[in-house]
């Protein structure tokens, strides 16, 4: 067993804290870009796992203000879920007793990292991929396409994760789960029921594990060159331009896209890459081996709802932050053709179909 660092060494950073705080000034030392550094995986969330704002500065999170009161990680700090969402603060940081000391390798794993000041950020999100995308479906019932897919082998709470385009963004609701290998479906422009209709379905689908989901200003309409991300959450100016909230991306049609060098920054995507846009009625599918625009197939046939045969189930990928998107639910086939594809505008969440 570990023994925890003497406490000699956490007065001279305790002391070294106290003198920069002094010389910066308070205002300084609320963003002091040292931070991160002083808690376990803080360069996964960065400014995000003390601030309100991700890219830092301003108020506090909950885990930023019990972390002000000491200015160091140790185990009493571990074991506090300062965000109250079941995860203690070093389960969302990767070490839960809390034996880490600045200068040791990141422990844990860093797909696994969450922001343990957020209620809706929780072990697994950057586990959730991009899996395939429909753009010019060949029919006017059936819609545009975004598939997400949990690639973990735990079930991930994916409510709050945001599917982001180039100027437009869906959030997942709260109830959202995918199971080992499930898929969730964001049809988009699917018609939207009434409100009374809505809750009623909503209900239906979390028992059940489907979801549908109408636009109500989400994802705007995809063109034949473009971008995807996904985010954990949005910075205050609503530009997803921050690294630490990218959890994955997908660039396809040509390249140079306002968020390619983030995720080339991220290692979420190999910069200059862009997926070949696929002929109408085919899709997007990722094969679930690396992050960039290779490891994506175009002209198979849709899959979409099911996981893709190409993905390893061993395969996890390693990506950095997401958000959300609304929705609705519906009986597996609402239009009745014997089939679930994307005619069916519904978002399977619990398991994958077969």
């Amino acid at each position: 067993m570990r023994m925890h660092r003497l406490p000699e060494r956490r007065l001279v950073r305790d002391l070294a804290v106290t003198v920069s705080a002094t010389v910066l000034g308070v205002a300084g030392a609320q963003a002091f870009p040292s931070f991160p550094n002083e808690i376990p995986n803080g360069f996964v969330n960065r400014c995000a796992n003390c601030h309100l704002d991700p890219a830092g500065g301003g108020d506090r999170n909950a885990f930023g203000l019990a972390f002000a009161n000491l200015f160091f990680w140790d185990p009493s700090l571990a074991a506090v879920d300062s965000d109250g969402d079941g995860f203690t603060n070093g389960e969302e940081l990767q070490d839960a007793t809390g034996q880490w000391f600045p200068g040791d390798p990141p422990p844990g794993e860093q797909h696994l990292v969450s922001s343990p000041g957020f209620d809706f950020s929780t072990p697994g999100e950057r586990g959730l991929a991009l899996s395939e995308v429909l753009l010019e479906p060949t029919s006017p019932e059936i819609h545009q396409a975004v598939e997400i897919q949990n690639l973990l082998p735990f079930s991930v709470d994916a409510a709050g994760l945001l599917v982001v385009g180039l100027e437009s963004s869906f959030e997942i609701p709260a109830g959202t789960v995918l199971s080992p290998d499930g898929t969730l479906l964001v049809v988009l422009d699917s018609e939207s029921p009434d409100v009374e209709e809505a809750s009623r379905l909503l209900s239906q689908a979390r028992e059940e594990g489907i979801l549908h989901d109408p636009p109500l200003g989400g994802l705007a309409a995809l063109a034949t060159s473009g971008e995807l991300s996904l985010h954990w959450i949005a910075d205050v100016q609503g530009l997803f331009d921050q690294p630490q909230t990218m959890t994955d991306y997908l660039q396809w049609g040509s390249t140079g896209q306002p968020r390619a060098p983030i995720a080339a920054f991220n290692l979420q995507w190999t910069d200059g890459g862009a997926v070949a846009t696929p002929l109408p009625g085919s899709t997007m599918a990722y094969d679930g081996r690396g992050d960039a625009s290779t490891d994506w197939g175009t002209g198979a046939t849709p899959t979409l709802g099911r996981a893709n045969p190409q993905i390893l189930a061993e395969v996890i990928v390693q990506f950095l932050l997401g958000h959300r998107t609304s929705a609705q639910l519906v009986s597996p086939d609402p239009n009745g053709d014997g089939q679930s594809d994307a005619a069916d505008a519904v978002v399977f969440i619990n398991s994958s179909r077969p």
